[in-house]
């Protein structure tokens, strides 16, 4: 799919129509697309050991359900979830069902909207993603009643944190020599996908963990 030429820009105020048929489709053909930040890590954590799991540390949910993408030059790494099967389905996908619904990554709970944080002056613009064309009928939603619902306080502020802490992090590695950059993917998953205590708020962990990452980038031997 070509994202560029499958989203329209909508505002907060816009009424679209939208139903959705518990088909299963938009959880197919996912693979390499579904990205499992850290906080969505941290609340999937918490779901799974409120079923009985005995998770200490997001980093066991990643290495169970999920692998790591290469995404900047600089070696910014982030996860995504892993697929099954010949449609590359979701693996928290059993038949149309979703199996962790509820603590589903802000990616997923977001749809059929996406988001994007600081263009043109804006905190956020959203945008309706149009390639399930089956969905535009059956219904109607407001976007912004849409967003309140699924797009929280905490999200905002972790989007806002990452996107504020990518540069800073991009212009930390430039500055490294060549040689001495061997270690930075596994310094970012051991300071920002790991080491989480799940009985404190997120945020004020994710932000003290990106300084210890900058810090530790800074003063590679």
């Amino acid at each position: 799919m070509d994202f560029e030429t499958n989203i329209l820009p909508v505002r907060t105020q816009d009424t679209i129509d939208f139903h959705c048929q518990q088909c299963g489709r938009c959880c197919r053909h996912v693979k390499d697309s579904v990205m499992v930040t850290p906080l969505d890590a941290f609340r999937l954590v918490k779901f799974f050991n409120g079923k009985g799991r005995q998770y200490t540390d997001i980093l066991e949910l990643y290495t169970q359900f999920c692998e790591p993408i290469v995404l900047t030059e600089e070696g910014y790494s982030i996860f995504v979830l892993k697929t099954n099967g010949p449609e590359d389905s979701c693996i928290f996908l059993e038949g149309n069902r979703c199996t962790v619904y509820g603590a589903h990554p802000y990616t997923c709970r977001l749809y059929p909207f996406t988001v994007e944080y600081g263009r043109n002056g804006r905190s956020f613009e959203y945008f309706l993603c149009t390639e399930l064309l089956h969905h535009w009928a059956g219904g109607r939603i407001h976007v912004g009643n849409w967003l309140r619902v699924h797009f929280t306080r905490e999200d905002k502020e972790y989007i806002k944190a990452e996107t504020a802490f990518i540069p800073l992090l991009g212009e930390t590695i430039r500055s490294l020599p060549e040689a001495r950059r061997d270690r930075l993917v596994s310094l970012m998953v051991y300071h920002l996908y790991s080491g989480y205590d799940l009985s404190q708020p997120f945020m004020p962990q994710y932000q003290a963990h990106a300084k210890r990452l900058l810090y530790a980038i800074e003063t590679l031997p």
